[in-house]
């Protein structure tokens, strides 16, 4: 069974789609894309003929291949000295390129909801399915994703998403790249079902004895009827054994979206520390009529109190220091600020 992970940066948690045996498929999305560079057609049209585009997989920057027509003292490999940016990218080169992909649901797949994630483009991108623009992403640090359900055709029929990505102006690093450089990712869920990036896991409450663990999971009822679903949060150790454990009843409206809200206590904590970085793992299953529904996971860790920013502010200096555990993890000193003369 194919395992795939989704990350995202938190101040505390990692979250991680897994496989298992419930109605949410989560397919790497990354083969097999045609590519044309300096193209500035509207080739998100059906009918493209994109048969002679270069076939690649991603992830893909176009910037760090070599350059056509390489010459001594103007173009050699990715450089050009003509590159518009000039420095601000290292004389590697961007402009506008196309990406296109066909893809077929599958029958058995025709009542689910249909996500597809970009963890990363860089840098200004339009996304189109079967020629109906989805949005438009300017930034090229983030992940975002799509519901592309509505303009997908009938299951087993062929869809064209296609990528518009431009890298025209000034940019923000000395190098950063041009095109989809990051995973991307077909998810498949039902009806009822947790949002994308829905599951929130914090530590309100920890000491030596006891921990609280809060849950927020978003559930979202795509259908058109009514349903009652009971969401379950499993907490594991970092052996996987199950160490507390809660349960709720909600009731979803058709074509809602509810927040399920839960604490699960654990007792004896494994606290994190620098020399033991213990993590556990908020098991989210989301089950109706005793059939699991969907199921997600997060990984967090126990920590004490993290305690607010403790700020020394004067007009001509800031001392910031943040205390995590027993540990003095950050000191940050900023020299004192002085005035210019007039």
């Amino acid at each position: 069974m194919n395992k795939h992970l989704i990350l995202f940066a938190s101040l505390i948690s990692l979250s991680s789609c897994f496989a298992q045996k419930t109605t949410r498929q989560v397919t790497d999305f990354n083969s097999n894309w045609k590519f044309k560079l300096n193209d500035t057609t509207a080739s998100f049209a059906t009918n493209v003929d994109d048969s002679q585009w270069r076939t690649l997989n991603l992830p893909h920057d176009w910037s760090i291949e070599d350059l056509p027509n390489q010459k001594k003292d103007s173009v050699t490999g990715p450089f050009s000295i003509t590159a518009f940016t000039k420095i601000s990218t290292g004389y590697t080169t961007g402009g506008t390129a196309w990406y296109r992909k066909n893809f077929t649901i599958n029958a058995g797949d025709k009542d689910k909801k249909a996500y597809l994630q970009f963890d990363g483009i860089y840098h200004n991108s339009d996304v189109y399915v079967y020629g109906k623009h989805l949005g438009n992403h300017r930034y090229g640090y983030t992940s975002f994703w799509y519901d592309i359900t509505p303009y997908l055709n009938p299951a087993g029929q062929k869809n064209v998403v296609a990528v518009q990505v431009k890298n025209e102006d000034i940019n923000s690093r000395w190098y950063s790249g041009s095109g989809i450089y990051r995973h991307t990712w077909l998810t498949l869920v039902s009806p009822v079902h947790i949002a994308p990036w829905g599951v929130f896991v914090t530590t309100p409450k920890v000491a030596a004895k006891t921990a609280t663990v809060a849950i927020e999971t978003t559930l979202n009822n795509t259908s058109g009827v009514e349903k009652t679903t009971t969401v379950v949060v499993t907490v594991l150790d970092s052996k996987g054994k199950a160490v507390g454990k809660s349960s709720s009843k909600n009731t979803i409206p058709a074509g809602q979206t509810i927040q399920s809200k839960q604490l699960v206590t654990v007792s004896n904590p494994s606290l994190w520390s620098l020399e033991k970085p213990t993590l556990y793992k908020a098991k989210v299953e989301v089950v109706t009529n005793n059939k699991i529904e969907d199921k997600l996971a997060r990984l967090s860790l126990m920590q004490k109190q993290v305690l607010p920013l403790m700020v020394k502010k004067h007009f001509f200096e800031e001392v910031v220091s943040i205390t995590i555990t027993d540990h003095l993890d950050l000191l940050l000193s900023i020299e004192p600020r002085k005035e210019k003369s007039k």
